[in-house]
Order: C-alpha cells, then structure tokens, then sequence
C-alpha cells in the first residue's frame, strides 16, 4: 500500500481561505447583533428543528474551512492541537456567560477601464480577506462589545428597563425605520465596525492567534 509522502508547511497565507473565513465570520457577526431580538428576518435565525435558513449554514461552512486548514497547518502534533482547542473552548465559554446571552474613477470621467471578473472579485473579496486574517480577534471582541452593552441597563421615564444596546439601536434606527429594518441595520452597522477594526489590525501587521 503506497502512503501519502509527508508535505513541507505552505508559506504565506490562503488569500481564498482567508476570504471565506472573513465572509463567514462577517455573517455570523451578522446574526448574532441584531438591535431587537424579536424583530428579526427569517433568514437571520437557526430553525427550532426541521429545515434549515441561510444562517444554519455558517457551522458547516466552517468544519469545511477546519478541513481545509488542516492541510496548511505547521502543528500537526496531538499537544499543540489540544492546547488550541481548550483555548478557542475556553474563548467561547467566555463568551456564552456574557451578560448579553440569548437563546474606481466615475465612468463620465473618461478615464474608467475594463476590469476582469477576477480582479473585480479580488476587489470585492478583500475586506473579508482582511475579516479572516483576524477571525477570532473580531468575533470574541464582538461577542465582549455585546455583552457590555447589555449589561448596562437603567429604567426610562416610562419604568421600562433597557439595556445601553438596545436604546443605541432604538437611538440610531428604531426612531424612523420598520422594526426588522432597524434591527438589521444595527447588525450590519456591528459588522461594518468590526471590518475597520480588522482593517486597522491588518495594516499594522497585528495578527491574534490561539
């Protein structure tokens, strides 16, 4: 029986893997931050049971991208891959106890030019590229924002308590759009936020890893 020959470590980085980490850290980002919890679009929450939404889709796209890594990856031992897996179980412990838990140039100007749909797709995909390089640094500082903001809490002039989260979403979007709209635009403002945060990580060469 031939066996598979033992292959160097890949330098450098999976600017594709990279991407779609970021793209599905960005919609699991997404997901979790709604600015109201009973305003939600169908397609942003998990089925109780039977069936499946968009968002059922993010755990399996990441055993996909742990398959994938697995093949780059220079720590192949037993001790190693245990050490990082009790520290991205004691990151996402960390983060269940939170206090916010719940179950070109204008084409007029003359100067624009044909770009191939690769390069366009290289364009679009960078934020995320930027997104996956950072995954777990932008994930759990998000799930630490939420929980903060959830954890301060007063009661208005009407006696009903609210949490600092829920009156910025109310503040921001609540006032003057639909329920689901401004829940929405809470959450993608949440996901935004973190994408400069991974920009501002990535242009200084800060790097977290477990």
């Amino acid at each position: 029986m031939s066996t598979v020959p033992d292959r160097p470590a890949t330098q450098g980085r999976l600017a594709s893997l990279d991407a779609f980490r970021g793209l599905t850290i960005a919609a699991m980002i997404l997901v979790n931050n709604p600015g109201d919890w009973s305003c939600v679009y169908w397609p942003l929450l998990h089925v109780s049971w039977h069936g499946w939404t968009p968002t059922d889709l993010i755990y399996p796209f990441f055993l996909f991208m742990v398959g994938m890594s697995l093949s780059f990856s220079r720590r192949l031992g037993l001790r190693p891959a245990l050490v990082r897996a009790s520290k991205l179980i004691g990151l996402g412990l960390l983060l269940r106890g939170g206090a916010g838990e719940t179950v070109a140039a204008p084409p007029w100007s003359g100067r624009s030019r044909r770009r191939s749909p690769r390069r366009l797709l290289r364009k679009w995909a960078r934020p995320f590229v930027t997104y996956g390089k950072n995954a777990i640094a932008v994930y759990v500082g998000s799930g630490i924002v939420a929980d903060t903001l959830y954890a301060i809490r007063w009661a208005g002039p009407d006696g009903v308590k609210a949490s600092l989260w829920e009156r910025l979403s109310q503040a921001l979007y609540g006032s003057w759009l639909p329920c689901e709209q401004a829940s929405l635009a809470w959450a993608i403002s949440v996901v935004v936020l973190f994408a400069r945060v991974a920009w501002w990580m990535d242009r200084r060469g800060i790097y977290l890893k477990v």
